[in-house]
């Protein structure tokens, strides 16, 4: 009845770090038509999910946005379905994916990240915001000058932060994810006023509140404090 569940932490992985470790990115279709087994506990009076181990998710190239795949039609790649903590890779069959891919060592297109690094579009308008932001930056990650390439990923994150669709990828990652060394200042520290007050214009102007708006609240000035009431 399926494999065992197992789990192991992984640190998030926003855009700017899956767009930086993967080796392909593309835009495509899903074809998946394994479904889970599921049955109902009677002692738990709830429906159960058999988990299911390893599947092949075939995914219908429409975009390439990074690297160069062998078959530029279409890639299947490999996923195991029973990881809790993190969670899998989602493929729903027939939904549209950002997919972020790397070959391991036996040659298998594995997502970078697990779930962080299939990222399902709801819509064109979430699609379009994602497609731009991963070619910006790409386009940062080739400048040379040290300091101008800082000053384009600390705004590049701002703007991600302030739009409903990427916030959590840039707010997640101004808080510090993915420092190498504890003793590296945070990027958040390096923000103008500017920034942010506007990062801090984004949480009072947000529609709804969760964990992705809540990291915007380390922005908010004293004096607005107040308005959290």
């Amino acid at each position: 009845i399926g494999t065992s569940a197992f789990s192991y932490p992984i640190t998030p992985q926003p855009l700017s770090t899956l767009i930086e470790k993967c080796e392909i990115i593309v835009v495509a279709t899903i074809e998946n038509h394994e479904q889970f087994l599921k049955y109902y506990d009677v002692e738990l009076k709830d429906t159960m999910i058999i988990l299911g181990g390893e599947k092949i998710a075939k995914l219908h190239i429409k975009e390439i946005l990074k690297g160069e795949p062998e078959n530029q039609r279409y890639i299947n790649v490999s996923y195991n379905s029973s990881t809790i903590c993190p969670e899998p890779p989602h493929y729903p069959d027939k939904k549209t994916v950002i997919a972020f891919l790397y070959k391991n060592e036996r040659g298998e297109y594995r997502t970078q990240g697990l779930s962080y690094g299939s990222r399902i579009m709801d819509n064109e308008e979430k699609l379009s915001v994602f497609r731009t932001k991963i070619r910006e930056y790409i386009k940062i990650l080739s400048i040379e000058d040290k300091r101008e390439k800082e000053s384009a990923t600390l705004e590049w994150l701002v703007e991600c932060a302030e739009n409903k669709y990427t916030r959590w990828d840039g707010a997640r990652k101004l808080a510090g994810v993915g420092r190498i060394h504890m003793s590296e200042v945070p990027l958040r520290n390096k923000l103008s006023e500017e920034q942010r007050k506007r990062l801090s214009n984004t949480f009072f102007s947000a529609d709804t509140i969760y964990s992705a708006e809540l990291l915007l609240t380390g922005y908010i000035p004293e004096e607005e404090y107040p308005q959290l009431k």
